[in-house]
C-alpha cells in the first residue's frame, strides 16, 4: 500500500467513508458514479444509457468535449458495453 494511498484512506474514513474498488474495463466509470449513487456497481448499464441520451440531446453543448471528432461516432462508440468514457461523458454526469 503506497503512502498516497494510507492517507487518502485514512481521511476518507475520518468523514464516515471509504475507497472502493472498481474493475477497469471500460466500464468502470459508469461503474463508479452507480456505486457512488447507490453504493452497488450493478447500475452501471443505465448509467451508460442516460449518458449516451443525454449526451445525444444536447450535441451542440458537448461537441468542444470531443476534439474535433465526430460527435455521432463518439455517441456511439460509447453506446457499446465497455466502451471507456471520455470528457464528454464526464461532464454529462
Amino acid at each position: 500500500m503506497t503512502q498516497e494511498y494510507t492517507f487518502f484512506s485514512t481521511t476518507l474514513e475520518k468523514d464516515g467513508r471509504q475507497l472502493s474498488y472498481v474493475i477497469a474495463n471500460g466500464n468502470c466509470f459508469f461503474r463508479a458514479v452507480s456505486a457512488s449513487i447507490y453504493g452497488d456497481a450493478a447500475h452501471y448499464a443505465s448509467f451508460r444509457t442516460i449518458t449516451v441520451q443525454f449526451s445525444t440531446d444536447h450535441q451542440n453543448h458537448f461537441k468542444q468535449f470531443i476534439g474535433g471528432e465526430d460527435v455521432q461516432g463518439q455517441i456511439q462508440s460509447v453506446s457499446e458495453n465497455g466502451s471507456w468514457a471520455t470528457t464528454c461523458e464526464l461532464s454529462c454526469t
